[in-house]
């Protein structure tokens, strides 16, 4: 079942389902199955790594934004745990939602129980209703601290 499928069974509204998109997105970049967020991407998506990001820069277009967690879902050599805090999530109007959270993101080797670092960044995801269904229409992560963890 694809996340918009599973989205359209869920007997709540629009704020229960960014609850539950935030924590699913992260779920699957941690277990390599980014290539599956393509479902809930935006036509008009853009995607922004601040500074102090591993790869700071701004992607634009589904295309872009697609190939990128294509791209995140086939790399087998980096391991990470995504962590969700403080989520805020606001109806700005019936068609827009926005969520702000912060993320925690230990980053590593894959097969290493040891991450390397400790990225602690905001996020604010702006989800807009395209078709009928919630769609990811712009993601901005902004680090606030970057923790080396290796000795």
């Amino acid at each position: 079942m694809t996340i918009s499928e599973y989205l359209n069974r869920l007997r709540c509204g629009n704020v229960g389902k960014v609850e539950w998109l935030t924590s699913r997105i992260a779920e699957l970049i941690d277990l390599g199955r980014s290539d599956e967020i393509v479902d809930i991407i935006g036509k008009d998506c853009s995607l922004e790594f601040g500074e102090g990001s591993p790869s700071p820069g701004i992607m634009s277009g589904f295309e872009a934004v697609s190939k990128f967690f294509i791209d995140r879902a086939n790399n087998s050599q980096l391991k990470t745990r995504h962590i969700v805090t403080n989520l805020n999530i606001s109806e700005l109007d019936d068609n827009r939602i926005k969520s702000k959270y912060i993320y925690s993101v230990y980053r590593g080797e894959a097969g290493c129980n040891s991450p390397e670092s400790l990225v602690v960044a905001d996020v604010i995801d702006l989800y807009l209703i395209e078709e009928g269904s919630l769609k990811l229409s712009q993601r901005k992560v902004t680090p606030s601290f970057q923790i080396s963890l290796k000795s």
